[in-house]
Order: C-alpha cells, then sequence, then structure tokens
C-alpha cells in the first residue's frame, strides 16, 4: 500500500478507500491508484464473506487517527502495523476504512456507528466525541489506555525484558531506568520488568523515578519532561563520580528519549554514542520506538 500511495502521488488512506470504499474516492483519483498497482503488478487479495454473526452488518472497521503527526504516520512501525490490521481484517471477510482526523473535536462522517461495525482508535478523542465512539465499538491502540474504550497497549513486561536484554547485550553493567511520569502504570511497570531482568544476570539497575505523581496527559510536553528529567539527572546520575555513574539508560518513550538527549547535551554528553573514549559518554539509550 506504501508503494502504491508513493506511486500515485497519493495517501495510504486513499488507497485503502479505492480498494474497500470506491464509492468515497472521485473517478481521477481512483484512476491514478488503479493505474499504480497495474504498474506494480499488485493484485488485491480476494476476500472472503464476512462473518455470519449478528453483530456483523457492514462488514467495514474503521481505524481513526487522531491528530497524529505527519511524521508519525510515515514510520515503519506504524505502516507495518497498519498493514497487518488490515491483512487480519481482510482475512475475516472485513474491510478497514482508514480516516486521519487532525481535530480531536470533531468525528469523520464515515466513522460512526450506523455506516460501520466498530472502529480502531489512535491518540485521545475529545470528550465531545467519545459517545460516538462508544456507541461504535471503539477499541484503543497504542498509548495510555483511557476510561470508557476497551484499549490494546504494550506489553510492558516483555518490553521491560527486552531492554534489560538489549544493554547487556551491549556489554553495560551499570544502568538506569528513567521515568519523570511516575503515574504512567505502563512506564512503571517497564521498571519493576527491566529491573527484574537485569537483576537475573546479577547487575543491579538506578532507578531514577519521579518522586511524585502528576496527573493529566495534557501537562507532559516536551518542556515538561526536561524540567523533571533535569532534576532526576542531577540527583541520581550527575551526583555519581564519573566511573560510577551509568553507560546504559532505558526510558519509557520517544519524547522522554528525545528530552534525555538535550539534558544530556546540555552537560557535555553525546548520547546513543558506541564510543568508548571517554568515560563521560553515555554510550546507549533504549526506549519504545
Amino acid at each position: 500500500m506504501r508503494r502504491i500511495a508513493q506511486q500515485a502521488g497519493v495517501s495510504i488512506g486513499t488507497v485503502s478507500n479505492v480498494l474497500n470504499s470506491p464509492s468515497s474516492v472521485s473517478v481521477a483519483t481512483s484512476a491514478k491508484v488503479l493505474d499504480a498497482m497495474k504498474t506494480l503488478g499488485y493484485k488485491p487479495k480476494a476476500r472472503r464473506r464476512p462473518y455470519k454473526d449478528p453483530g456483523i452488518r457492514t462488514g467495514l472497521v474503521g481505524l481513526l487517527c487522531i491528530d497524529m503527526p505527519v511524521e508519525v504516520l510515515q514510520l515503519p512501525f506504524f505502516l507495518k502495523f497498519v498493514a497487518s490490521l488490515e491483512s487480519q481484517l481482510a482475512s475475516r471477510g472485513l474491510q478497514m476504512i482508514l480516516a486521519q482526523q487532525p481535530d480531536p473535536q470533531v468525528l469523520p462522517a464515515n466513522i460512526c456507528a450506523d455506516r460501520m461495525d466498530g472502529a480502531f482508535l489512535i491518540n485521545y478523542p475529545a470528550a465531545r466525541i467519545v459517545p460516538a465512539l462508544q456507541r461504535l465499538h471503539t477499541v484503543g491502540v497504542f498509548g495510555l489506555p483511557q476510561r470508557g474504550f476497551d484499549w490494546v497497549t504494550t506489553d510492558a513486561s516483555e518490553h521491560g525484558r527486552l531492554a534489560g536484554e538489549y544493554l547487556l547485550g551491549r556489554g553495560h553493567r551499570r544502568l538506569a531506568f528513567l521515568n519523570p511520569q511516575r503515574a504512567h502504570d505502563t512506564f512503571a511497570e517497564f521498571g519493576r520488568s527491566f529491573q527484574k531482568s537485569v537483576a537475573s544476570h546479577g547487575v543491579d539497575s538506578l532507578m531514577l523515578e519521579a518522586p511524585e505523581a502528576c496527573c493529566g496527559t495534557s501537562l507532559w510536553t516536551q518542556q515538561r519532561y526536561r524540567q523533571i528529567l533535569e532534576k532526576l539527572l542531577q540527583q541520581g546520575f550527575f551526583a555519581l563520580p564519573v566511573q560510577e555513574r551509568p553507560t546504559g539508560m532505558y526510558v519509557a518513550n520517544d519524547q522522554i528519549a528525545l528530552a534525555t538527549y538535550q539534558v544530556l547535551a546540555e552537560h557535555g554528553l553525546r548520547g546513543g554514542s558506541t564510543s568508548k573514549s571517554s568515560p563521560m559518554t553515555m554510550r546507549s539509550l533504549f526506549w519504545p520506538g
């Protein structure tokens, strides 16, 4: 789908609509996508008929992306997720409709209980559209679970274990877990699993976690992360003698990773480098991404 979209000069969502809901796409745009398919030799998979289930009326399932940066939508992991989800639905005779909505206050007209049997949600909706999404039997994916929805999120225990194995495999024996968002249950489980994973190899980890819990996702801006990370690193990292500081650090997400790099850079340290020439160099940083 990505290659077809590039060839036709359209979005992946448009390709999905041509395949699954052609009436929603203009004749000219459909022609470009179909020409791209022909050029690339792509033949859509034959879809089985929808389940004979009383809950299945339309055979359509939405994927709603709310206020998502274009950079995220273009990441390989996201494209792989969309392709995998579409394939799983198709194998069950269901079709996926992809909708990108920059305004969290507005629900796209084609994402509603009258037109489809359910939807997957990426990112957080405004309160005014939550009832409509609940009527649609919406399941959230990625991020912190939100009240009122079923939610599928990261296997935090497995992630923490993999982080520990990764850093140990890179030769690190002085490790740390850095978490500025103490109230985040998934982040907390990352840390517990990471600590357990490295301890099973006889390695202790320095747990740098915010002493107080702050609620509300709106508070977590890049600046907010940097303020808390500065305090955590000052107290638990820079306060240590150079030869005792962690050389490998595990952080909970990419925003924290970026803020950590920035704070370290302000103190003359290069995060992510594999150089061993200086004891002042942070050599590895691992995060979900």
